[in-house]
């Protein structure tokens, strides 16, 4: 099933110059794109990974009051 619209959001996002983070902070990243995305299946596998980081708890994806910072 192709999903004309997804791949055109996709399509439109501007390729970035390469990040030098470690592996864990960019699968954080890709799993905040995955929610904005509507990919929570995706998401759901990636904090699986993360959840196995030692270093996991350090990138944090909400402030201090609990509010989402992407």
């Amino acid at each position: 099933m192709a999903d004309t619209t997804l791949k055109a959001v996709i399509a439109s996002l501007p390729k970035l110059p390469q990040r030098q983070y470690d592996t864990t902070q960019q699968l954080v990243y890709l799993s905040q794109v995955a929610v904005k995305l509507g990919l929570y299946d995706a998401d759901d596998v990636l904090k699986t990974i993360l959840g196995k980081q030692p270093n996991y708890s350090r990138y944090s994806l909400y402030n201090n009051k609990g509010e989402e910072i992407f």
